[in-house]
């Protein structure tokens, strides 16, 4: 079985060897003009482009399987209501004595 971190890293190599593939693909076809979307080449770009990122997408690492991670141990979000006047960067000034 492959680890965990060289999924992870073959994972992302697949993603953005896939995006520049996609994106030669359109740059060629839509802002350069030089060739039609429907050309050969560029289809082959764009079809082995969203190859890459399908195969690396399937390799992508599960989160149980990362060293250090557990979805259990993942801290809870807190609530955007909540107001910490330690962390606000207008001092102890009352917010109700600007109104």
């Amino acid at each position: 079985m492959i680890s965990p971190r060289l999924r992870s890293l073959v994972n992302s190599v697949l993603w953005v060897l896939g995006a520049v593939m996609i994106g030669g693909a359109l740059n060629t076809s839509v802002v350069a003009g030089e060739a039609p979307l429907t050309a050969p080449g560029v289809l082959t770009q764009l079809t082995v482009g969203v190859v890459l990122v399908v195969v690396g997408y399937a390799l992508r690492p599960t989160p149980e399987g990362l060293p250090g991670r557990s979805v259990a141990e993942d801290p809870e979000p807190e609530g955007d209501d909540a107001f910490d006047p330690e962390l606000s960067p207008l001092g102890d000034t009352d917010q109700d004595e600007s109104k």
